[in-house]
Formats: C-alpha cells, structure tokens, sequence
C-alpha cells in the first residue's frame, strides 16, 4: 500500500495512493479538497523475508544475536513449545493486529474508492439555485426554486418562452414562466387563449393527448387575483404521462403565466417547490420610477397619537378633519407620486378619517352605519370576501384579515365613476370607539 495523507492540513483522512493511476486529480471524500497525485507513485518496500525459528531450546547466555523482531518471534515459538495448550493466550498475540489491519485496509481502500467516485461524478451534491432573476422591461423579478434545480435552456427553447425555465432532475420537474408586454393595460381575457396555445397544439405544443377543457380556479400570483388551470397530457421530450397547472394574471401593461408540471406520480411531490417559487415572484416598480422606501409617519391631534405605516409615502394631514366626519379626529388626503420625478400631486378621492364615538351596541355594526351615513347620496353597499384585489403596496401585497372591513358603494344611476371602496377597522379604547376608515374611488 502506498498511504497519502489529504494535503489539508486539518483533514486527516488517508487513503491507498496505489488504487488511482499515477498523476490523477481525485478530490478527498471528507474535506472535498482537489489535488494532484505525483506523476509516478512511490514503490512499494519490499516485504522483509520471515527468519527462520529456532525451536530448539538453549542457554539464555549462548543464545545468538537476532533483530528485536525475530527475537520476539523466536521467544513467541519457544513459548508456544513449552506452555501447557489449556494456557490463555499473551497479550502480545498478533491476531488482534492482523483484524485490526484488515479492518484498516477495509477503509482505507474504501475511501480511495469514495475520493475516485467524486473525482468521476458519482456523488455530486444537488445543486441549489437560488440565484435573483430580474427583469427591468416587464418590472418582474424571482429567485431560482432551490435545491436540486438547474437552468434549462433545452426546455426554454421547445417552450419558447422569454424568461426563463428550470428543471427537477430528481424527480423529474420544470417551471417555465412566459410574460407579454401590451401597449396600454394588460387585459386578462386571452389568458387562457394563450395557455390552450401553448400546451394543447397538437403540431407544435410540447404535449400530447391533452383535454380541450382546462378546470379553472381562483389563485393569487403577483400579489393579485390570477387564474390557474389544471391540465394533463403527455411529455414529448421524455416521452412522460405529466400532470402540470398554470398561474395567469394580468397587472399593469404586462401578462404572466408560470407553467409547472412533472410525471403523474410525482407532481404533488414537487407541488410545494412549485408554490414556494410562484410565492417569490414579485412586481418591482416600473423602469424609470422613483422606489419609495416604506415610512412611519407620526400624527397628534387633540385626543390623540397616531403611527401610519405609510408603505408608499402618500398620505398628508389637513387641516379641518371635521369636514369630512363631524367626529373625526384625524383627516388625511391621499397624494400619487409621479413616476419619474418622485414629487407628490394630489389624488382625486382618496382619504383616510379617524372618529371617536360614544360605544352604541355592537361595535363592527355601529362604525358600518356611520360610516354609510357620512355620504348622503345613497347607494347600494355590499360586503367584500376573499383577499384584496388590485396592485399591492410597495413593499408587498397585504393578506386579509378579519379585523378589517371591506365594503363597496355604488351608484345605479351612475356610469360607476362614483363607486367606492370602503375599508375600515373599529377599536374600543378609554371608553370611546375608536373607527379608522379610508376611501377611494372603485376603480
């Protein structure tokens, strides 16, 4: 055996130069260091030829000079010669060190084994993308799904799409998102138009034997409301029964699906790797804009203190909050921040108000009836379930809550120019009802 040390000086791991070819790069199994054998591995010594052993005894003083090896070896025989068979055996027996070193040469050979088996690619830890992609044109941006998944731009190309695709190789998975930009603002109607387009075409789609009908669901992707449509078919490329969903949405001037299938068997495997990724998408602000970083703003008022998380920085106090609610306390009017300059210019018909009433039965029922009674012009209000819809705040979309009222207001005789968004949240402190509501035009 030829034994070489790693040459990191704080692994200790050894293995048998002899089983890899002199001049080989092998990487060491423990520390996983590369390095270079010696062209020429050194020889091996030359076992030393066994002494042949005298049995016969004879007087200490006229015993000849040996080696201190064969002097034990010599000692050992005469001992063996002389001592009853029932007696137990010395502590200087060798079978010990000859399982010792099988056991030894066992590990020995199987790490070199291991180090060439690495060198050869064998064992390769999973990669783990999570590198940033990002796209100023579309305003987009998301990080690679994780471990075990690479960049696949085999697959981006027979899918055709702008951005990018990733797969799964154990097992077997791929994610592909495709983005669209429009002149004026994205319209959700041909979004699945374009998903029929991209799977079901029997000549160029990269599926077979897919249904015509896709169920449809409900689903949130960008911080907003998105479609999602289930399909099953067959994989062209690796010849595999496949069942896979799409997430489509429509925001701004852009349109996204993000595409995500695997075989049968194994998609709801990868179903979580999948979420995680479509929940790591985000809308960034447009190309040119000025980013606001998220700010609290402090209020005092005559009964009060008041913190606003101002996530885009557009709302300002007036002056007289009692004209817009004879209880209010607190009056702010909302401003939009002009994309390329960062300056503030008001915004028609958004406010935020803050009421202190006296407790009159139920809390939720008695703020949604002061509420209504502010506008005078009537209209037909409706409760809002589900999640908020529409752009999300700056720094992320807001999940629901059930604290939090949302409720519409409209106008039959209107072109529904007038139609309200109404959200509020009523708190009872001090002894008073404390009723924070805010407003905007519907659209």
């Amino acid at each position: 055996m030829n034994i070489v040390k790693c040459p990191n000086p704080s692994c200790p791991f050894q293995f048998d130069a002899a089983l890899v070819p002199p001049g080989a790069v092998i990487a060491c199994p423990q520390c996983r260091l590369q390095f270079q054998l010696p062209q020429a591995s050194p020889p091996l010594a030359p076992a030393a030829e066994p002494e042949e052993l005298n049995t016969d005894p004879e007087p200490e003083d006229t015993r000849p000079t040996r080696t201190r090896g064969a002097a034990k070896r010599a000692g050992t025989s005469r001992r063996r010669d002389r001592d009853d068979d029932d007696a137990p055996p010395r502590r200087g027996s060798i079978a010990p060190l000859i399982a010792l070193m099988a056991v030894g040469l066992v590990f020995v050979c199987g790490g070199g084994l291991v180090g060439l088996l690495y060198v050869a690619g064998v064992f390769q830890k999973k990669a783990a993308n999570t590198s940033p992609y990002t796209y100023p044109d579309y305003s987009l941006s998301f990080q690679g799904p994780g471990e075990g998944w690479q960049e696949d731009k085999e697959t981006q190309g027979i899918w055709k799409v702008r951005l990018a695709c990733f797969k799964s190789v154990s097992p077997e998975g791929y994610i592909a998102v495709q983005v669209m930009k429009t002149e004026g603002a994205a319209n959700k109607g041909d979004l699945l138009p374009a998903v029929k387009a991209q799977i079901g075409d029997p000549n160029n789609g990269p599926f077979d034997d897919v249904d015509e009908e896709l169920p449809k669901t409900d689903a949130k992707l960008l911080g907003t409301a998105a479609e999602r449509y289930e399909f099953q078919g067959l994989y062209k490329p690796s010849k595999t029964g496949c069942r896979g969903e799409v997430y489509a949405v429509a925001v701004r001037n852009i349109k996204v699906w993000v595409y995500c299938w695997a075989a049968r068997d194994h998609f709801d495997e990868l179903a979580p790797a999948f979420q995680k990724f479509r929940d790591g998408m985000r809308l960034e602000a447009p190309s040119g804009e000025v980013k606001v970083q998220r700010q609290k703003t402090e209020f005092r008022t005559n009964a009060g203190f008041y913190t606003l998380t101002d996530t885009d920085g557009i709302w300002k106090k007036q002056a007289d909050p009692t004209r817009q609610d004879a209880a209010a306390d607190l009056w702010l009017a909302g401003y939009r921040r002009v994309p390329t300059t960062g300056q503030l210019e008001p915004k028609p018909n958004a406010n935020l108000v803050v009421a202190i009433l006296d407790p009159q039965g139920e809390a939720k029922a008695q703020a949604q009836a002061h509420i209504i009674a502010q506008d005078t012009d009537g209209g037909v209000v409706q409760e809002q379930a589900g999640d908020p819809v529409g752009e999300p705040p700056a720094d992320g979309p807001v999940a629901a809550s059930d604290d939090v009222v949302r409720f519409t207001k409209k106008y039959p005789n209107t072109t529904g120019s007038a139609d309200k968004m109404i959200v509020f949240k009523v708190i009872d402190a001090g002894g008073k009802r404390v009723v924070a509501y805010a407003w905007s035009d519907l659209k």
